[in-house]
């Protein structure tokens, strides 16, 4: 986009129930690319799935740091 790059990752398998990556403290791999990404260079991270059709990952990060 003009203010991010963006990467995006999509299958068509059999997706998840994201609600499942609530707690972080069983999901402590998530949480620490969440943590890094913002730390080391304001990026996010978003989780998108449905059973039976896929999921889909897409991180962001933006193309001026933040000053």
């Amino acid at each position: 986009t003009d203010t991010d790059y963006c990467v995006s990752v999509e299958d068509d398998g059999v997706g998840f129930d994201t609600g499942l990556l609530l707690d972080e403290r069983k999901h402590v791999g998530l949480r620490n690319i969440r943590e890094r990404l913002k730390a080391m260079v304001n990026g996010t991270i978003e989780i998108q799935s449905t059973v039976g059709v896929g999921t889909t990952v897409l991180i962001k990060i933006p193309k001026e740091a933040n000053k």
